[in-house]
């Protein structure tokens, strides 16, 4: 793997995560300490999870021949 593609999915992790804590930061009544932590359990992990594989998926339609 080249430095291009981790960086890609490193910053493609960090993004997904970014994105859930602030939809968890908005559910929380903007207290982002109680936003982290919801972030942290299963549930916020698996939105992770769930967010990065669909823009894994979505960055993948585009490239197919």
């Amino acid at each position: 793997m080249s430095a291009y593609i981790i960086g890609s999915l490193i910053g493609r992790f960090i993004g997904s995560y970014i994105l859930v804590w602030l939809v968890m930061w908005g559910v929380s009544r903007l207290q982002w300490r109680h936003a982290f932590t919801l972030t942290h359990r299963w549930y916020g992990w698996l939105s992770v999870s769930i967010v990065f594989i669909l823009g894994m998926a979505g960055a993948g339609v585009g490239t197919v021949a």
